[in-house]
């Protein structure tokens, strides 16, 4: 099994228990943000980026960005995923869908970040998130599903 989650503690990692009882049926857990606890505008982004995601290729998850899964490793050793920055989350579940993973999603609590400095808003980020996203969107609609590193 892989367990993914951030290391700024918004998260309590008891929870990942709830999570096992389904490994049994689905080959990935992914969480949801039942009540995010981020500034405004990390919620306003957020909300834009999944709300962008589910237009351009179909992805209806309740929030794409949550980092708290629970996936077997066979899930990741089917998927080569390219996007480094905030794609990340969206290339691996796009992929995992393409190649017919069962999911489920699970409610998880979030808390105000005790831990690191959240990048989010930087424009730097932002710009690498968009970079990531064309080039993700050109490969996936007009080129096949994308291969290989983004440059």
């Amino acid at each position: 099994m892989i367990f993914y989650t951030d290391a700024d503690m918004q998260f309590d990692l008891r929870e990942l228990g709830h999570f096992l009882r389904y490994l049994e049926k689905y080959d990935l857990i992914i969480g949801y943000r039942i009540s995010r606890q981020d500034p405004w505008y990390r919620i306003a982004f957020g909300f834009a980026w999944n709300k962008l995601i589910r237009l351009l290729f179909g992805l209806r998850v309740r929030d794409i960005d949550c980092a708290f899964k629970l996936f077997r490793r066979s899930v990741m050793e089917k998927l080569e995923i390219a996007c480094k920055g905030a794609m990340f989350s969206a290339e691996f579940l796009m992929k995992a869908r393409a190649k017919g993973v069962n999911f489920k999603e699970i409610g998880v609590t979030h808390f105000p970040r005790r831990a690191g400095q959240q990048t989010g808003g930087s424009l730097w980020v932002i710009a690498r998130a968009f970079k990531e996203l064309f080039w993700f969107y050109r490969n996936w609609h007009f080129q096949g599903k994308p291969r290989g590193n983004l440059s």
